[in-house]
């Protein structure tokens, strides 16, 4: 469940990357929301650390913060930086945090 989560939001920002450089259009809107949120729903339900389950938090509001601004478009190149920068630190927390727990031997989570 944690692997689909973080390849989610990962497969995302790709996805901008991929429209931003190499001026694939349709990639951002064809992202399957439904999926991450579907996904994040039963790591909630199935997670019991704490800390885990607030990483999914911050990296969706971080993926919502940067997919606001890129579908705005005429995207400042600093303010997307920053966006992109905050998404991919919080997808890196969410698998630090996750991997903190698989080494701990969760079998839920």
């Amino acid at each position: 469940m944690r692997s689909l989560v973080a390849a989610s939001s990962s497969g995302f920002q790709h996805r901008i990357w991929e429209e931003r450089h190499l001026g694939q259009e349709g990639r951002v809107a064809a992202w399957d929301l439904s999926a991450q949120r579907l996904a994040t729903a039963r790591f909630h339900i199935l997670s019991r650390d704490e800390r885990l389950l607030t990483s999914p938090d911050r990296m969706n509001k971080a993926g919502r913060r940067l997919g606001s601004r890129w579908r705005r478009g005429s995207v400042d190149d600093a303010e997307l930086s920053g966006l992109w920068d905050e998404h991919a630190t919080a997808v890196e927390a969410f698998v630090a945090a996750s991997g903190a727990v698989v080494g701990r031997g969760s079998a839920h989570a």
